[in-house]
């Protein structure tokens, strides 16, 4: 029987800084009010009042426009990237899309919004476990962005941060890294050494290096961009639990498990303070994370509750946390071989599969 343990290392989707979430210059003052109160309600942790602000901006452009308008756009995009920070990618993915549809109609004016919501699209769906339909939303993106930009432009830059991810899955790590690399260079020129968006790309970077075994290129990365996060975000931030989270594989990888468990539970607080959070697929990743450490150490009786924690996040998501509840499956079934219960492990085992199919 196989019982190996997979932990999950939580990548954040580079969105631009340059345009996060702010207005179209024909948009109304009201509406570009309104996305401007929405950015500083993100940057507060205040999701909720955000998403009030941003739906009440997209009723207003309906009003004064169409609900088939392209430049509804604008609005849709700021929501799903606020979808997306909360781990809600099954609405992420349907604003993605009925955006997608708006920029589509705009044809060759509209190629690089096209661009943008295609890239957000694709992002969503790696999110889901989707990746062939991620890259082949991430692909065409970067097609029309290398099509009609210049080369080292920060849009390309974002495609290929977010492609870098998918040529990981698919076995290419050197290809990844180079992506990687290029990605963070421009941020870094464009935007600076401090900037989130930066630290994002900085971050990813670094939980593909902690997968690879490679500690000594990871460690400083995923420190740097924690105390930058801490300086922007402040110390509370949900904007922080990606970061804590791969950290702290890094961490249980060395064995370090006290440190490991710290920036856990941290992730977890975090998480836990902020309602939008409370069925994020980031809270049920470090759960299920906290989990497999306390299991690397025989400590069964506090692994369990957060195993069940994290299934039942998993399995809340509507299909959409497929792979993450497989994963989840197969941890728990492991502890259960591990306690000898053989017959629940088997059972908790036999949903593994239909998780992956979303037949549960």
């Amino acid at each position: 029987m196989n019982t190996q343990k997979i932990s999950a290392i939580l990548a954040v989707a580079a969105t631009l800084t340059a345009v996060p979430l702010l207005s179209s210059c024909s948009s109304t003052a009201e509406s570009t009010g309104l996305r401007l109160q929405a950015d500083s309600a993100v940057n507060s942790g205040n999701y909720a009042k955000a998403e009030a602000l941003l739906s009440k901006a997209l009723l207003s452009d309906e009003k004064r426009l169409s609900t088939e308008d392209a430049e509804l756009s604008v609005n849709l995009d700021a929501l799903g990237r606020l979808y997306q920070r909360e781990g809600r990618i099954d609405a992420a993915q349907e604003v993605y899309q009925r955006s997608l549809r708006l920029r589509q109609q705009e044809l060759r004016p509209g190629l690089l919004k096209l661009a943008q919501s295609l890239n957000g699209t694709g992002n969503a769906y790696l999110a889901a476990g989707k990746v062939q339909k991620a890259e082949t939303a991430l692909r065409r993106a970067l097609e029309i962005r290398t099509e009609n930009l210049p080369a080292g432009s920060i849009a390309i830059a974002e495609s290929e941060s977010s492609l870098a991810p998918i040529c990981y899955q698919a076995g290419n790590a050197a290809q990844a890294e180079a992506l990687y690399i290029h990605a963070l260079s421009v941020y870094e020129k464009f935007l600076g050494n401090d900037n989130p968006e930066t630290n994002n790309v900085r971050n990813n970077l670094a939980a593909m290096y902690v997968a690879e075994g490679k500690d000594a290129q990871a460690a400083p990365s995923l420190k740097w961009a924690l105390s930058n996060n801490e300086k922007f975000y402040g110390a509370n931030h949900p904007e922080l639990g990606s970061v804590l989270n791969n950290l702290a594989e890094l961490y249980r990888a060395q064995k370090q498990y006290r440190m490991a468990e710290s920036l856990y539970k941290r992730a977890i607080t975090i998480y836990d303070k902020s309602p939008e959070f409370a069925q994020s697929v980031y809270l049920g990743t470090v759960l299920n994370n906290l989990a497999l450490l306390y299991s690397t150490q025989k400590q069964f009786t506090e692994a369990e509750p957060l195993f069940k924690r994290a299934i039942g996040i998993f399995e809340r998501g509507n299909g959409i946390a497929n792979a993450h509840l497989a994963n989840a499956l197969e941890n728990y079934s492991a502890l259960l071989y591990d306690t000898n219960r053989d017959s629940e492990a088997r059972s908790v085992g036999n949903r593994i599969s239909r998780a992956m199919t979303g037949t549960l």
